[in-house]
């Protein structure tokens, strides 16, 4: 993405010996691990000047300056007070927060008092305080609040600690009915929305700490959290350089999901990239897509992350074609549009195989595999896929065991979902090739697929000639028989 991009960019920038670039920057403490572990290798770079925390005498400064500007009233011990309360790490927004909310709260003729700041909640209550009138003023049912429980589920990590930590997550993995909810939450800045693009996260961990209800909520799937923390350590662990540590990863997820394969949510995505990358241990892959295959067996919405990694693999990879199977498949379960354009794009090349004959044994049964993957995708995306008449390439053939085709003919398939919609497709020829009226792929297993294709109604010769070789009694006399129109399957 584009933040990867830039820290890319400015560790260029500032590793060229030749360059007079001075950059300045601050960040967070807790920050530093993750810089530390991106490939820039920013961090190794930079010569790093640790500032102390803030001294409580500084946080009185930080209350009494701002509100001497505005001709604000603080009660004589009210600063100092506050001031005592900041032991935490987060007392910086967290103070900014509670002054806000007195603010919010007292006349802007009146004083701060001592008084208002405790009925308040003091530093660490207030924030619980305005939580407990949010959840009050939604007057959610039981069903809802369950709803609203899940969602917030989704919003807390345990960190290496075992403390609750807070945890981004996009917007699309909640409820459409709980947004609105969390929306309130942002608008009493207690969630943050849009920080990373379509995201929503807590804005104090302070909230994971102090508000009691919340911990009611949390406290009943530790175990969902420390799982979690597992998967996330585990997918850290297969983008490692060292092979041992990456088939470790793999290992460990394996064993997760031998008894629940949903116990490894959140894996997909980096599994998928595993898979891309293809970082040249057959193992490791078939590992990977075989962990991806049990997701997407138990709960294929847990695949969505893959989608853009496995169309990236689709598009570009040269790998064996009983492999690039198990990806089509996948990307027939993660769907969108990436996933249409890569197996439009695989298609293409795979018909390249099949009009120069290249291994037709295993090339065309994977093509009519990827067109019927590609027209099942059309179908439940719609218009949105783009047309819903396309059409294929497909080499019709009879193969021997040798892989031999005695008979082949070139014909250009118009896909149909269904024979209804196939029947009364006009002949004719485009680019050269003959076009088949009425025809439509029907996948039967795995490792075989039908190309229906529609025999018109009319009249038809039965039976052999006498003088045929090899005529047995039984195929005579001919004679013409009337047909209703019918479907059959083309070989192979």
């Amino acid at each position: 993405g584009p933040a990867e991009w830039f820290l890319s960019f400015l560790a260029d920038l500032v590793g060229a010996r030749s360059g007079q670039v001075l950059l300045l920057a601050t960040m967070r403490s807790d920050f530093l691990e993750k810089l530390n572990q991106h490939p820039s290798r920013l961090l190794e770079l930079a010569e790093q000047i640790t500032l102390p925390p803030m001294r409580e005498e500084g946080f009185s400064a930080v209350i009494e300056g701002p509100a001497s500007r505005v001709g604000l009233r603080l009660e004589a011990g009210l600063s100092a007070s506050m001031a005592k309360d900041t032991a935490t790490s987060d007392a910086l927004p967290l103070l900014a927060f509670t002054l806000r909310e007195l603010w919010d709260r007292i006349a802007s003729d009146e004083a701060f008092t001592l008084k208002h700041y405790t009925d308040l909640g003091r530093l660490q209550g207030s924030i619980a305080r305005k939580a407990d009138e949010v959840l009050a003023a939604a007057k959610l049912s039981e069903s809802q609040l369950s709803e609203l429980q899940e969602a917030f589920l989704k919003l807390v990590r345990l960190d290496d600690a075992g403390l609750f930590a807070k945890q981004p997550a996009h917007r699309e993995e909640f409820p459409p009915q709980v947004l609105p909810v969390l929306d309130q939450f942002v608008q009493a800045r207690l969630l943050i929305s849009g920080k990373q693009e379509g995201t929503l996260e807590v804005a104090h961990e302070a909230l994971l700490r102090n508000w009691p209800e919340l911990n009611q909520w949390l406290a009943p799937h530790q175990k969902k959290l420390e799982q979690r923390q597992r998967v996330r350590r585990l997918c850290r662990d297969i983008k490692h350089d060292e092979a041992s540590i990456r088939r470790a990863a793999l290992l460990g997820l394996q064993a997760m999901a031998q008894s629940d394969p949903q116990a490894i949510e959140g894996a997909a995505g980096p599994l998928a990239e595993l898979v891309a990358a293809v970082p040249g241990s057959q193992q490791e892959w078939a590992m990977a897509i075989d962990l991806l295959e049990r997701l997407a067996k138990a709960a294929p919405q847990l695949l969505e992350p893959a989608g853009e990694a496995l169309a990236a693999l689709a598009a570009e990879a040269q790998i064996p074609h009983s492999e690039l199977v198990r990806v089509v498949r996948l990307l027939g379960i993660c769907g969108g549009p990436s996933a249409v354009a890569a197996l439009e794009g695989l298609l293409e090349r795979k018909q390249q195989e099949v009009i120069h004959k290249q291994q037709l044994r295993v090339v065309l049964p994977l093509a009519t595999t990827i067109s019927a993957t590609l027209l099942q995708l059309q179908q439940k995306l719609g218009a949105s896929a783009g047309a819903p008449d396309r059409s294929r390439l497909v080499l019709s053939a009879t193969l021997l065991d040798s892989g031999r085709a005695v008979r082949t003919r070139l014909v250009r398939l118009s896909l149909q979902p269904s024979p209804r919609e196939a029947a009364g497709l006009p002949l004719g020829r485009r680019d050269g090739i003959a076009v088949e009226r009425g025809a439509w792929l029907e996948e039967l297993t795995p490792q075989m697929a039908l190309t229906m294709v529609e025999i018109p109604a009319g009249e038809f010769t039965m039976g052999s000639p006498e003088g045929e070789p090899d005529r047995h009694g039984n195929e005579g006399p001919q004679h013409l028989v009337q047909l209703e129109g019918v479907f059959m399957a083309q070989t192979p």
